[in-house]
């Protein structure tokens, strides 16, 4: 379970993403992305997991982005960070799944074609 002070840092952390979207900082937007799903998933007290997927971030990077960002496509995915903190917010598991799902999917869909 995340308190209310893990949900506001969570949102702090997603808005961040949001920003630097919009501000076409990629730099900024892949470390705060990157750093945004590590917190999320320290939640899950795997610290193997943790562990792993952190290691799994540090050898790739996200492709496609900078034209994502021109057509103003990546803002839409920013948001979905803060749509994730809301449901998380809200109780709704099944819901923030989904979302996950979805999001993660961006890169062997929307980001893969450019």
């Amino acid at each position: 379970m995340i308190d209310d002070a893990g949900l506001a840092r969570l949102r702090e952390m997603a808005n961040a993403i949001v920003d630097f979207a919009v501000a076409g900082d990629l730099i900024q937007y892949t470390e705060a992305d990157r750093a945004f799903h590590i917190a999320v998933l320290e939640y899950s007290q795997n610290k193997r997991l943790v562990a792993l997927i952190s290691e799994l971030r540090s050898h790739t990077r996200l492709l496609g982005l900078a034209p994502l960002a021109a057509a103003g496509k990546l803002r839409d995915a920013a948001l979905e960070h803060v749509e994730l903190v809301d449901l998380i917010a809200a109780g709704k598991a099944a819901e923030a799944q989904e979302l996950m799902t979805k999001h993660i999917g961006h890169v062997r869909t929307d980001w893969a074609k450019h």
